[in-house]
């Protein structure tokens, strides 16, 4: 049987987005039970564990953004296919990625690439979602911040922040 949506499907290019190394794990989503974390031990200190299944990460976040189809890794000279990476994104400015091991959620990072107002409206539903699923820090290492994802005020300003100086970027 004809239908419209299966015939879109076939003849709308495939939504991809590319990560540059640089950018895994650079603002990264962790569990709050992490103790402080502070540049010398960051690595020893990260706890991994977040205890989601991918697929109900996947059913979360499809309720607030769309889902690329494919998240291309780019190391500096090559372009690959990233097999156990996913992506959830309006476009390239606002993107969580992450890896997924036997089932289960290994790590999430963000992309927050704060261009237009909408962005941070977008941001914030990304981190209201994440937050149904458990008690989860932002850690930006990039920015030096730290704060639970469920405190709304302090994400907000560091959301502004980012867009006061990504915003400025654009042409």
């Amino acid at each position: 049987m004809f239908s419209w949506s299966n015939k879109r499907k076939e003849i709308e290019p495939a939504r991809k987005v590319h990560f540059f190394e640089d950018e895994y794990r650079h603002i990264e989503i962790l569990p709050a039970e992490n103790p402080e974390i502070c540049p010398e031990n960051a690595e020893i200190l990260k706890v991994h564990d977040l205890k989601i299944a991918g697929n109900l990460l996947d059913e979360t976040l499809k309720s607030v953004v769309p889902k690329y189809d494919e998240v291309i890794y780019h190391n500096g000279s090559d372009y690959e296919k990233s097999e156990f990476t996913s992506a959830f994104g309006y476009d390239e400015n606002v993107v969580a990625f992450y890896d997924e091991e036997d089932g289960f959620v290994k790590t999430i990072w963000l992309r927050l690439d704060i261009k237009k107002e909408n962005d941070i409206e977008r941001a914030c539903k990304l981190f209201a979602a994440l937050s149904e699923l458990g008690n989860f820090i932002i850690d930006d290492l990039g920015w030096g911040f730290v704060e639970k994802i469920n405190n709304d005020e302090e994400i907000k300003q560091y959301l502004q922040n980012r867009f006061n100086v990504f915003s400025a970027r654009v042409l």
